[in-house]
């Protein structure tokens, strides 16, 4: 095992434990394989996060029911609901992210 793969074991195991203390919480890496290869699109694969402040991302889901009138010839009427992510926290390390939430007074 390299230093790259001890790093990101270690950086899962800390986001694990974030997982743990905010509940209500989705936590990713953004250049970790497992976490892109959820948001995969058979027409758009998910891509690594380029700037490093970035990479480790606290965000909460969001349901909303959307009504969009139909557009000519692009696509019929959507009514849907749709889950988007409200972005909570971003931070270059889980510890830095995990700072940012208790500075925020973010509640699990």
């Amino acid at each position: 095992m390299n230093t790259d793969e001890m790093q990101m074991q270690l950086f899962s195991r800390h986001l694990e434990g974030l997982a743990l203390q905010y509940p209500s919480l989705y936590f990713e890496d953004r250049q970790n394989e497992q976490y892109l290869a959820r948001y995969n699109e058979e027409d758009r694969p998910a891509k690594k996060c380029k700037l490093e402040i970035l990479r480790f991302q606290a965000w909460r889901p969001v349901v909303q029911t959307v009504n969009l009138p139909p557009i000519p010839k692009v696509r019929a009427a959507v009514y849907e609901t749709v889950t988007f992510r409200r972005l909570v926290a971003w931070a270059s390390t889980p510890k830095r992210l995990e700072e940012i939430l208790i500075e925020k007074g973010v509640r699990g």
